[in-house]
C-alpha cells in the first residue's frame, strides 16, 4: 500500500531473518509518541539498527535521548524534523556510511556484551 505518497511494506517479524532484513535498510527509524508510555521505553530497536550499521533517525523521547549521539543519527520531536533528516541521509550516502560506522562502533563501546559482562560480574560478585 501507498501512504502519504510513501510505499509500504509490512513484513512480518521473524527472528531468523530479522539481522539480515536490519542489514538490508538505509536508515534505521523508531518513531515514538511523546507520552508516558513512550517514555518508559528501552531503545532497544536503536540498538539493534546501531549495531548493524546504520544511521538512525528516531524520536527525541525517553532513552532514545540516552542512545543517539549525533555523530550515528538524529534525534527528532516534528514532522518537519523526521523529512529534513531523512531527505539529508537520502541525498548523502557518505553522510549514511560514516555515521552507520560511528554508530556501530558507539555500540560496541558501550552496549556490547564484551563491554557489560565485566561491570555485570562485578556486581554480582559484590552481592554474593
Amino acid at each position: 500500500p501507498k501512504i502519504d505518497g510513501v510505499f509500504v511494506e509490512q513484513i512480518a517479524w521473524n527472528r531468523e531473518r530479522e539481522v539480515n532484513l536490519i542489514n538490508s535498510f538505509d536508515v534505521g527509524v523508531m518513531p515514538l509518541a511523546d507520552d508516558e508510555w513512550s517514555r518508559g521505553k528501552c531503545a532497544y530497536k536503536l540498538i539493534q539498527y546501531m549495531a548493524c550499521g546504520l544511521p538512525v533517525v528516531a524520536s527525541r523521547v525517553g532513552a532514545n535521548v540516552d542512545v543517539v549521539i549525533s555523530k550515528c543519527g538524529f534525534l527528532v520531536d516534528s514532522a518537519a524534523g523526521w523529512v529534513e533528516s531523512l531527505r539529508e541521509l537520502r541525498d548523502n550516502p557518505s553522510m549514511r556510511s560514516d555515521m552507520g560506522l560511528e554508530a556501530r562502533l558507539h555500540i560496541i563501546k558501550n552496549y556490547s556484551l564484551e563491554r557489560n559482562l565485566p561491570l555485570l560480574a562485578s556486581v554480582i560478585k559484590s552481592v554474593v
